[in-house]
C-alpha cells in the first residue's frame, strides 16, 4: 500500500492533459441541478503510512436525463510539498488511469476515462481517492476540489474541503512544565518546622 501506481510525485510524473483537456485553474459556474459531495475527511491527516479513504459523490436533481461522468480532483497545499502527498483514485477493479498537471503548490488529477457509472436523475456516481502523507511532513494545510464533468466536459457540480497535515515532528512540545524548585526556592523563608513535602511543590 504504500507504493501506488499513481503516486503524486511531481518530480517524476507530470503529464499534459491533451486527452481531458483541463488545465490546473478554477473552472467555471457548474451547472444547474447537481450537486457533490465530499465524505471520509478526517478532522486531520496525519502524515507518514496512515492512508485515508475519500469519496466525492455527484447526483441530479433537475429531472433530466442520464449522463457520464469525467471526476476531476484539484489538490492544493500549504506547508508542505506537492510531492510529499501519495494519491490514488481508485475503483473495485483497483486503481484507476490519471492524468496529472501540476502549477506552483496546485495538482490537477483527471480521470483519462469516463467514469465507469452513469449518472441519472435518482442514482449517483461516486469516485474514491486514497489519500496518504510523506513521514517528512511537518505540519501545513491540504485542500481538495472534487469536480465532476459531463462528456463534453461541461462542469456538472463541484465541492471542496480543507483539513490540517500533521507528522510525528509536529507533536506538540511539552508544555511549560512545573519548573524545578531552586535551591533557594526551597530554603524556609523562616525558622519553623523541618521542610515538608509541599514546599517543594509548585
Amino acid at each position: 500500500m504504500s507504493v501506488w501506481r499513481y503516486a503524486l510525485r511531481i518530480g517524476v510524473v507530470l503529464s499534459c492533459l491533451s486527452g481531458a483537456g483541463l488545465g490546473a485553474a478554477v473552472p467555471a459556474r457548474a451547472a444547474a441541478g447537481f450537486a457533490t459531495e465530499l465524505s471520509g475527511l478526517p478532522d486531520e491527516f496525519t502524515a507518514g503510512d496512515r492512508v485515508e479513504t475519500l469519496s466525492a459523490v455527484v447526483s441530479r436533481s433537475d429531472g433530466g436525463g442520464c449522463v457520464k461522468v469525467r471526476w476531476s480532483m484539484l489538490l492544493g497545499v500549504q506547508g508542505l510539498r506537492l510531492d510529499q502527498v501519495k494519491i490514488d483514485r481508485v475503483e473495485e477493479s483497483g486503481s484507476f488511469p490519471l492524468e496529472i498537471r501540476a502549477e506552483g503548490d496546485v495538482a490537477r488529477l483527471t480521470d483519462r476515462e469516463l467514469d465507469p457509472g452513469t449518472l441519472c436523475p435518482g442514482r449517483t456516481v461516486t469516485a474514491r481517492y486514497r489519500v496518504a502523507f510523506a513521514d517528512d511532513v511537518v505540519r501545513g494545510r491540504v485542500s481538495f476540489a472534487a469536480e465532476a464533468y459531463d462528456e463534453d466536459l461541461r462542469l456538472l457540480a463541484r465541492q471542496t474541503a480543507t483539513r490540517q497535515v500533521v507528522g510525528e515532528k509536529a507533536e506538540a512540545t511539552p508544555s511549560a512544565a512545573t519548573p524545578e524548585p531552586s535551591e533557594s526556592s526551597a530554603e524556609p523563608t523562616a525558622p519553623a518546622t523541618a521542610p515538608s513535602d509541599a514546599a517543594e511543590a509548585t
